[in-house]
């Protein structure tokens, strides 16, 4: 009988061991999975702004991207001009109206951005119901190309489902800061030659 009882607990120790283990595998293919997808927002996220070198294209992609991978709800799009310190609007989504102020370069949040090219992202989404304003919106992403502020992208308010920052959300401000300026200004100097061939000129004396 005693013997029985060993084995009774050996067979019950190494059933622990395996639920354990068979909980740990299953822990680490949701992480997997999880990554997986992630990659993959990322990928679909790049490949949509370098899809088309159409203006139009690029920013329709832009707002696609902050509503539906972002969950951004009222959103707007700045790009920088050579005419001063003023930043207008270029594009925006979801804000209930047309009266969308313009930015001073150095004042406020977005102005700043332009200076510092520094990201500010609001920690807490919950918290506050994801409501920002212009003068202090949930986010704003600075778009570089070459190290040079460009634009920028102020998310101003959030879809109400949107409580918190995913790691993804992060890497996908990241990309959006990175890629869209270069996105956009590609659009923009082969709308001056609108054809493939002709935009190669000169190549291979720049090399």
């Amino acid at each position: 009988i005693e013997k029985l009882e060993e084995e009774r607990a050996a067979l019950l120790r190494h059933s622990e061991t395996l639920e354990a283990k068979r909980r740990s595998f299953e822990g680490r293919q949701e992480e997997i999975e999880q990554e997986v997808n992630d990659l993959a927002n990322l990928y679909i996220a790049s490949h949509q702004l370098h899809n088309s070198l159409s203006v139009r294209r690029v920013i329709r992609h832009l707002r696609d991207l902050c509503g539906q991978l972002v969950g951004a709800l009222g959103f707007v799009i700045y790009v920088r001009t050579d005419d001063g310190a003023v930043v207008k609007p270029l594009a925006w989504e979801g804000l209930g109206t047309d009266d969308i102020p313009s930015v001073t370069i150095g004042e406020g949040v977005t102005g700043d951005a332009f200076v510092t090219g520094i990201p500010h992202v609001r920690e807490g989404i919950a918290a506050e119901g994801g409501q920002g304003t212009f003068d202090d919106p949930v986010a704003v992403i600075p778009l570089l190309v070459q190290e040079k502020v460009v634009g920028a992208i102020a998310i101003i308010t959030m879809l109400e489902q949107k409580e918190r920052w995913a790691s993804v959300d992060r890497e996908l401000l990241t990309l959006l800061g990175a890629q869209a300026g270069v996105a956009l200004v590609a659009a923009n100097l082969f709308a001056a030659v609108e054809d493939p061939v002709r935009a190669l000129h000169g190549l291979d004396e720049r090399l």
